[in-house]
Order: C-alpha cells, then sequence, then structure tokens
C-alpha cells in the first residue's frame, strides 16, 4: 500500500512483496531465527512511529491551522 510506504521502510519492518505468501513465511522465519535482526527492527520502528503520536499529530494540525 503506497501511504505505508511513507511509514515503513528495510530499516524498520521487514517488507514482502504483496500476496506473496512464501516471502511472508520466510520473513517470518527471518525474524523468528534472528534476534539482532528482531531487535534493530523493532527499536527503530519504535523511534520512527514516535512522529505519528497523537500528541505530535495535534502539534502539526495546529500548526497547519495557524
Amino acid at each position: 500500500i503506497p501511504s505505508l510506504r511513507e511509514i515503513l521502510n528495510p530499516q524498520n519492518a521487514l517488507l514482502v512483496p504483496p500476496g506473496d505468501a512464501k516471502a511472508l513465511a520466510q520473513g517470518i522465519q527471518n525474524v523468528l531465527s534472528d534476534q539482532l535482526l528482531a531487535t534493530r527492527i523493532s527499536q527503530q520502528a519504535r523511534k520512527d512511529v514516535q512522529q505519528y503520536s497523537w500528541g505530535n499529530r495535534a502539534k502539526k494540525i495546529i500548526f497547519f491551522l495557524r
């Protein structure tokens, strides 16, 4: 989904082609078997998502309205 590409990227998510069940299964297996990969992705995702918190979103809306 194009809108998700604004948020998800190879640093904060394990991306696979849409509709490719084998790639999805392999991606899940990779994350489950590689603790360093899982930790790196989850830490980056947590950091990246902070800009989308309700508080930050409200600040952006208020800034836009002013």
